[in-house]
């Protein structure tokens, strides 16, 4: 979302402070990279600048180099040699000004994450709204876009614990299970497998010889299996 309002009254939901915090934890330990990488990723980011920030200080660390004020400026330059896009040196040093060693980066990532959702909510409803008005798809199609968003957005894990489920009562009650048919009841279903298990040294394997046998016999006397 490029605008700068979603309405009247709100801003588009982000976080200035808690990106920053993310960035600047990053610089002061850059062992804590991993732990931002299992919350956010480089999209979660709003502004370009931290975006491209975050997004050469996991080039680095794919290759082995340290995460500093210099390595950063280096890679960042090679990107946009001006700086135009993520705001030159003196941004990427400001980034740990006021950050104490040992920041809780897994706390302000779970904020860029939270406010990458609400962003992506806000995304959803202008598309449906869209959709909607100007008869672009049925009502079907736009339960699946719903859908596969939110599923994308809980899988990303930028929505807690909230889940959500979109089914038709009806499509549901009308579900046929089909009756279980047994080859030889109750060890092998028809177009299955049996499966048996058994603690080691527990005579699977005699138990499994002596069925058979008494299967084959079965077949072999045309007579139907006893059990």
């Amino acid at each position: 979302m490029n605008a700068a309002r979603v309405d009247n009254d709100g801003l588009i939901p982000n976080s200035e402070e808690a990106e920053r915090a993310v960035l600047g934890a990053i610089i002061l330990d850059n062992s804590v990279i991993h732990n931002a990488l299992a919350v956010v990723d480089t999209p979660d980011f709003y502004l370009e600048a931290h975006r491209l920030i975050f997004k050469a200080m996991i080039q680095l660390a794919i290759h082995g180099q340290p995460i500093d004020a210099i390595t950063l400026v280096s890679e960042l330059k090679r990107q946009d040699s001006q700086g135009d896009k993520w705001g030159g040196p003196a941004l990427v040093a400001s980034l740990t000004d006021g950050f104490p060693r040992g920041t809780n980066i897994e706390h302000y990532a779970r904020i860029v994450a939270e406010k990458a959702s609400l962003r992506q909510f806000l995304q959803l409803a202008e598309e449906v709204k869209t959709k909607c008005f100007q008869g672009e798809k049925t009502a079907d199609q736009v339960a699946t876009v719903i859908s596969k968003t939110l599923s994308d957005i809980q899988a990303r894990g930028g929505i807690g614990s909230a889940k959500w489920t979109l089914w038709d009562a009806a499509d549901i009650e009308e579900w046929k299970v089909p009756q279980l048919e047994w080859l030889v009841e109750p060890l092998i279903p028809k177009g299955g497998i049996g499966f048996m298990s058994a603690a080691p040294k527990d005579r699977k394997s005699l138990l499994t010889v002596d069925l058979t046998l008494h299967l084959a016999q079965a077949i072999s006397a045309g007579r139907k299996w006893l059990g």
